[in-house]
């Protein structure tokens, strides 16, 4: 199979089973982001895995834990915001 045939068919495979498209992008995007996230004292390995030369591609274009981290904090926040809100409305019923 030709680069572009494979590209399309893991497309169509992923949408088909998971309701989602992940194409081939997508896949090297989540394995930097993950191996960030998850084992970041080796994140010095994704650009050889990912089959980069320069370091710095791997980081600026499929490294995601950053936004990752951004939104974990951005949830929590949230999340704080709703605690606070409750705990309020509760105080007023009592109060």
């Amino acid at each position: 199979m030709a680069h572009g045939a494979i590209y399309d068919k893991i497309s169509v495979i992923t949408r088909r089973e998971f309701g989602v498209e992940v194409n081939l992008h997508l896949f090297r995007d989540c394995q930097a982001t993950f191996m960030a996230l998850d084992d970041p004292e080796h994140v010095g390995a994704i650009p050889a895995i990912l089959g980069h030369n320069d370091p710095h591609t791997a980081e600026r274009f499929y490294n995601q834990a950053g936004t990752v981290e951004a939104a974990r904090r951005y949830q929590q926040g949230i999340q704080g915001l709703r605690c606070r809100i409750t705990a309020d409305k509760r105080q007023r019923r009592k109060g």
